[in-house]
């Protein structure tokens, strides 16, 4: 696994919207950012539409707590990653993870959570 410098980074405008957001825990803006066929994975798990993902992040913040400070951002083949480091409630915290994001049409298409 990569070890991420600690040191916060400042993300683009609307990268540092979905980081906010989903800090806040606040679903229904969290669902504005997405498609409506969008696709999460996360945790061997997938959600899809924009009502799943919702009830994911209402689930995640139930059950971690989590927080997420970004320190990197890169993009490649047209796929944007975050990296960072995520502490909550669970075994382990904190951890680094990349937040693996496909945009289309200003909107997150694809999200992939890895450790």
């Amino acid at each position: 696994m990569q070890t991420l410098a600690h040191a916060p980074v400042t993300l683009p405008p609307f990268l540092a919207l979905y980081v906010a957001i989903m800090n806040a825990n606040d679903g229904p803006a969290f669902e504005t950012l997405f498609a409506p066929d969008a696709v999460v994975e996360d945790e061997d798990q997938e959600y899809r539409g924009v009502t799943a993902i919702g009830g994911w992040l209402a689930e995640v913040h139930r059950k971690y707590r989590p927080t997420f400070e970004a320190t990197e951002v890169s993009e490649s083949d047209g796929e944007i990653v975050i990296g960072g480091t995520v502490s909550g409630t669970f075994k382990g915290s904190p951890i680094d993870i990349f937040h693996h994001l496909t945009i289309a049409d200003r909107r997150i298409a694809a999200l992939t959570i890895r450790g």
